[in-house]
């Protein structure tokens, strides 16, 4: 469950690890079995190809950000949010790049 007494509260189940979250939608997109990784400075984007039929999948995860829309600024102290990039803009730059 979240740390946070107001999130908790409003909470039904708890949360779902960060694996098992990707595996579901890995297994819903129909995405290869195997990944392709990417590092750069504190981000890590992890991507499975899309099977025949399929969909891509992928995970982000930048090791110094904290909660919050990537590149934004904090909405709390010590929260501050990725600011490795902009989260709408590399949203966007996923759904250009992988829709027909």
């Amino acid at each position: 469950m979240s740390r946070n007494p107001i999130v908790r509260s409003a909470q039904a189940t708890p949360f779902k690890p960060l694996e098992e979250t990707a595996a579901f939608w890995r297994r819903v997109n129909r995405s290869q079995p195997d990944a392709v990784s990417q590092a750069q400075d504190n981000v890590t984007t992890r991507t499975w190809a899309a099977t025949p039929g399929g969909a891509v999948t992928s995970v982000i995860v930048d090791a110094a950000g904290g909660h919050g829309w990537p590149g934004t600024p904090a909405a709390r102290a010590g929260n501050v949010p990725i600011q490795a990039f902009k989260g709408a803009e590399r949203v966007w730059a996923f759904f250009k790049q992988h829709m027909p």
